[in-house]
């Protein structure tokens, strides 16, 4: 036998017939290495522990505080390479280090390595402070860890949702169907695990389990009482559709009902039950058009119970068509606020006539201002309306605007218009119209302007030219010339004084000449 680094060759020799034979025998060192995937492991997952060794096939002992002691240790078999891969559930751990260790049986080695159990990190993305019961409310998450969430309301189990990797993320998603609820406040918790929930829907889950699970995610949320209510106009116009809205929460639908003034049902058909769509919290019916007269409407929403006595076997329980209105409606008004009934309903009136339209304007109006227009009409919002403004019956100005609240409202421009009668005519897509007479007058020059008028005139009035005042001088002496100064003076506005002087200098010059004469 020799000797070739950690190879050795083993010589078989026949002495009988001298044959010989070589066998290569490879040597290797013994060993056992210990290592965890994951020095620190969040709680509820596994801890990974891969090992590697020298030992094909033998058995390992492996020993984690808090799960395996020495006493009774965690048992498994190496393969046919002395490697092993073995995973040791969390759920059960404590938070903090523990000390792990894998012993080969029947030999001294022995390999100790430590993980740290750590709380993992999970969130829940915002959610509105305050919800309608029946509504559905949006739970979203994030977490680092686990493979379910499982959803507690109060304390109640309502469901559990499978942890997905979605951009690198682990996240949760889960609707609440608050259909049934109380209103008030709710306190939502969410527990990560890596199993199913072995849980009913709303079961009340034990202190114990919570405690042992402990709550990664919490999220309150205050739930408000449904809400109902119904619009519709007082005055509907004939021709116009006849259009009932309104609001519900926690519901998808509404139920609407019409009788007209003898107690006949105008909608549904044949009083048969039907539901309105209620989308985003909104609903809205068209009846469509109604004859002139008296009408009422009830809307109703059954409750969070789903059940109402007003409507039985699919049809209005408003009894036959020899009953008055005021008969059938208290018969539906006792079957829906009947004892124990949740539902919730509104009752209205309204009226549909022929189209209306009453048109203001201004008696008189001064040139210049404007011709306020003013209407008062029962067409529904958003007709047309075309405004015009008449002389000797010729068009002189159009315009349209859009009925807005019952009302039409536009001013006319008055410029570039002479004084005289005009008619003002408001017309409604040719449904209604009125017509209305203003004067037109030319615009008044108030007492502050008058002064200045006058005043201006004063200084464009002709006076004297200086020849004229020269002549006059010479026929007069100079003591009358002086008082005919003065008392010129007196007569000449202030205004005027620059033009007193540049006069009398003219008149002092021409006597100075004519004196030099003499």
């Amino acid at each position: 036998m020799k000797k070739d680094e950690w190879e050795y060759t083993i010589i078989l020799e026949d002495y009988a017939t001298e044959a010989d034979d070589d066998v290569e025998i490879e040597v290797k060192k013994r060993y056992l290495e210990v290592e965890c995937e994951e020095e620190e492991v969040v709680k509820g997952d596994d801890i990974v522990i891969i090992i590697d060794s020298s030992f094909f096939e033998k058995k390992v002992n492996i020993t984690v505080e808090g799960i395996y002691d020495e006493d009774k240790p965690l048992e498994r078999k190496l393969d046919k390479d002395g490697k092993k891969k073995v995973m040791i559930s969390t759920e059960s751990v404590d938070y903090g280090t523990h000390k792990i260790t894998v012993e080969v049986c029947g030999t001294k080695e022995k390999e100790t390595r430590y993980v740290t159990i750590m709380k993992g990190v999970a969130s829940i993305e915002k959610v509105p402070e305050e919800a309608s019961v029946g509504d559905i409310v949006f739970i979203k998450g994030k977490t680092d860890f686990g493979d379910f969430a499982v959803f507690l309301v109060d304390d109640e189990f309502k469901g559990e949702a499978r942890i997905r990797e979605k951009k690198g993320e682990k996240v949760f998603e889960w609707d609440w169907d608050t259909d049934g609820e109380l209103d008030g406040y709710h306190g939502i918790e969410v527990f990560i695990v890596s199993e199913h929930a072995n849980f009913s829907i709303d079961e009340q889950v034990s202190e114990d389990w919570q405690r042992k699970k402990g709550v990664d995610a919490s999220v309150g949320i205050f739930l408000l009482p449904p809400e109902f209510s119904m619009t519709v106009s007082k005055n509907i116009t004939e021709g116009d559709e006849a259009v009932i809205s309104g609001e519900a929460t926690g519901t998808d639908h509404v139920y609407v009902i019409v009788f007209n003034y003898k107690g006949e049902v105008m909608f549904p058909e044949a009083g048969i039950a039907k539901t309105t769509a209620a989308e985003d919290e909104e609903w809205e019916e068209n009846i469509g058009e109604l004859d002139s007269g008296r009408y009422t409407v009830i809307t109703l929403y059954e409750g969070k119970d789903g059940v109402t006595d007003a409507i039985k076997g699919g049809k209005w329980a408003a009894g036959d068509e020899s009953k008055t209105l005021e008969q059938r409606v208290a018969i539906l008004e006792d079957a829906m606020s009947s004892a124990g009934s949740d539902d919730q309903f509104g009752k209205a009136n309204f009226a549909v006539s022929a189209p209306k339209i009453r048109l203001e304007v201004p008696e008189t109006v001064e040139i210049g201002d404007a011709i306020t227009v003013k209407a008062e009409t029962n067409i529904r919002e958003g007709e047309k309306a075309f405004i015009s403004l008449l002389f000797n019956s010729s068009f002189i100005k159009k315009t349209s605007v859009l009925v807005k609240s019952g009302s039409v409202d536009a001013n006319i421009n008055t410029s570039e218009l002479q004084p005289g009668s005009y008619n003002v005519v408001v017309d409604i897509s040719g449904r209604a119209s009125d017509e209305k007479e203003v004067i037109l007058v030319e615009k008044k020059v108030q007492e502050g302007e008058n002064e200045t008028i006058k005043q201006n005139e004063s200084l464009t009035e002709p006076g004297p030219t200086p020849e004229a005042v020269v002549e006059a001088n010479e026929s007069v002496g100079e003591g009358e010339m002086n008082e005919s100064r003065e008392a010129e003076a007196r007569k000449i506005p202030v205004n005027v004084w620059d033009l007193l002087i540049a006069v009398i200098v003219a008149i002092s010059i021409s006597i100075a000449a004519k004196r030099k004469r003499y």
